[in-house]
């Protein structure tokens, strides 16, 4: 589990149903990430040049019910925790994505800032 610095815990973790066979993170999102240039790439082609490039799934990623070109209809988590149910594994695939896109940006990804 990954909890973000900010993150304020009140109470006793393992009293929590987590459901670590299914990855998953707060719900409590913001449109801080992608910073859209006027112009372009947009949404859709920063979100799925990310996708493509580590084999992911794009289309079953989006929620449908908003709007395309809206922030909240691509998958992103600025979550405040995070989980799986190998830590190992999730910090090791984390890890590799994470510097790939910081080492190797993609023309989508050039002028984003990338420091959280």
């Amino acid at each position: 589990m990954f909890f973000d610095t900010d993150t304020l815990i009140l109470d006793e973790l393992m009293d929590v149903p987590f459901g670590f066979d299914r990855p998953s993170a707060s719900n409590k999102v913001e449109g801080t990430w992608p910073e859209i240039e006027p112009y372009g790439p947009g949404y859709t082609q920063i979100w799925k040049s990310l996708y493509d490039r580590f084999g992911l799934d794009f289309d079953s990623s989006m929620d449908l019910s908003q709007p395309d070109e809206y922030w909240r209809r691509y998958l992103y988590f600025n979550a405040g925790f995070f989980y799986h149910r190998d830590a190992h594994e999730f910090g090791k695939r984390f890890l590799h994505y994470a510097r790939d896109i910081r080492d190797n940006p993609s023309p989508e990804t050039e002028c984003q800032e990338l420091n959280p």
